[in-house]
């Protein structure tokens, strides 16, 4: 008998929706049921799109829907912890595009989503590409890890959404900074620093409560450190190099898990270089059989029970820990305790 699919409804006609459409068409776990938009008109343009059976003019319609199991929420992010916590109540599993709002509210959507019997993740791609596992394992030959460094970089035009401090309030740093902090925090196998420090540069110049478009941070865990430098002002780059006392790991364009506008048969063939010197270097590559956002989907739906997804649960809530105290320590301009 072949096992039941995970019916997901999509909450939100955002961009980003579109790639999970996608994603969730190609799983073998998985099918859209249903999409919700602030307009029905919206709704209906965007399941016509992809073959979606029920579209709603409202998100609170979606969640009534008995046959959603799981609910993906592309919200801006001080809208995610309401919708979050309203499709726990209606026993629905959520996987929350990051960023988190806070700390705190990570912990209230935990603690909704334990009370109500489903499961959360968030909705980060690379943790779930194998190459992580590959990585992981060959963390021994680079001797002793000290130091972790990431960069992490995009161009953001001036009138978009993430340059909105009432929508997006932790700009570059809740957009691309939640990926460099989950990587170095995978490295380091989710350890969490005891403090860090930050300088950044503000969209409005000097003006902590506007959108941090530059951030600096330094990590300080038991025995070694991380940096992490991402932007909204700096051309496209995602790189992560792991050093150790007897060579490094170096991790390219690791959110997409493909260079840009490479085709999709790239994010198949994910690699790494292990440097074994300054000189010398060998690319360790895999092949997977689908690309790590699809992989993501099928996570979410192969789990069965809140225990199984304590996992993707805790470590959204670690991620977003260290983001909010290196945008603290950004506004404070002192080390911030974690």
């Amino acid at each position: 008998m072949a096992e039941q699919q995970s019916r997901w409804g999509i909450l939100g006609t955002a961009q980003i929706s579109n790639k999970i459409a996608v994603a969730v068409s190609k799983s073998n776990n998985s099918k859209i049921v249903a999409v919700a938009s602030r307009t029905q008109e919206k709704a209906e343009k965007f399941a016509q799109q992809y073959n979606i059976p029920t579209s709603y003019g409202g998100y609170d319609k979606l969640l009534e829907d008995k046959d959603v199991d799981v609910v993906y929420i592309p919200l801006p992010t001080k809208m995610k912890t309401e919708w979050a916590i309203k499709a726990a109540k209606a026993k629905k599993s959520v996987v929350i595009e990051k960023p988190l709002p806070t700390y705190e509210e990570a912990q209230e959507i935990d603690k909704a989503c334990t009370e109500n019997g489903v499961w959360w993740m968030s909705g980060s791609h690379f943790p779930h590409n194998p190459i992580v596992a590959k990585m992981e394992a060959a963390l021994p030959t680079i001797g002793t890890v000290n130091h972790i460094n990431v960069n992490i970089h995009t161009i953001c035009a001036e009138g978009n959404i993430r340059l909105n401090a009432d929508l997006e309030p932790a700009g570059c740093l809740g957009d691309l900074g939640w990926y460099g902090i989950k990587a170095i925090l995978v490295m380091y196998g989710w350890q969490l620093p005891s403090k860090v420090s930050a300088t950044a540069t503000w969209s409005v110049p000097n003006d902590t409560n506007s959108v941090p478009t530059f951030v600096s941070s330094l990590m300080q865990f038991k025995d070694s450190t991380a940096t992490m430098v991402c932007s909204f002002t700096t051309m496209r780059c995602q790189e992560v190099d792991v050093q150790g006392t007897k060579g490094r790991l170096t991790w390219n364009d690791f959110v997409k898990g493909q260079p840009k506008d490479a085709p999709e048969e790239a994010s198949l063939k994910p690699s790494f270089r292990l440097h074994s010197s300054a000189y010398s270097s060998t690319e360790q590559e895999i092949t997977i059989d689908l690309p790590q956002d699809v992989l993501m989907v099928q996570a979410m739906g192969a789990i069965k029970d809140t225990a199984g997804g304590r996992k993707w649960a805790e470590q959204g809530i670690k991620a977003q820990q260290v983001q909010d105290a290196i945008l603290r320590a950004a506004k404070s301009g002192v080390w911030e305790n974690v």
